[in-house]
């Protein structure tokens, strides 16, 4: 038990989210000893030089280039960034369901929420999109497949 609960702990920190663990009831009577061992540290690289250099020449490249905006910006609070790059590339941002607050709404280059209750506009933008720069999200069917 000890071991599986690491690991589910060890998932919900690296996909940021719930993990579920169903623990039989006959695992509850009695007394035992456990060890839980810490956390794995979890790093996130930014990649090879050669992947890297890819993506700048495919953002380079791209006739109609569209941000999407996840909970990622919010938590990170990389907010300027994001509105610096929408601005230098003149492209749309549309954000991530439930995750209206990562990029201003009164910015020019809004063009609202994806997902469930998502703007038109929005899903229009992802639809003509040649490239589609995700930052800060999970890409999860949820908010991208409306």
């Amino acid at each position: 038990m000890s071991e599986l609960t690491a690991r589910a702990f060890d998932l919900s920190m690296q996909e940021r989210g719930p993990a579920h663990l169903n623990i039989p009831r006959d695992y509850l009577y009695g007394e035992n000893k456990h060890i839980i061992r810490d956390p794995k540290p979890i790093t996130h690289g930014a990649g090879s030089e050669a992947s890297l250099a890819q993506a700048a020449d495919l953002i380079r490249n791209a006739k109609n280039p569209v941000i999407l905006a996840g909970g990622g910006v919010s938590m990170g609070n990389a907010y300027a960034e994001v509105q610096a790059l929408a601005e230098y590339l003149g492209a749309p941002v549309a954000c991530t369901y439930l995750h209206n607050d990562s990029f201003p709404s009164d910015h020019p280059l809004w063009c609202g929420p994806l997902g469930y209750q998502g703007h038109q506009a929005a899903m229009n933008a992802m639809h003509g999109a040649d490239v589609v720069i995700a930052l800060g999200s999970r890409l999860s069917i949820f908010g991208t497949l409306p």
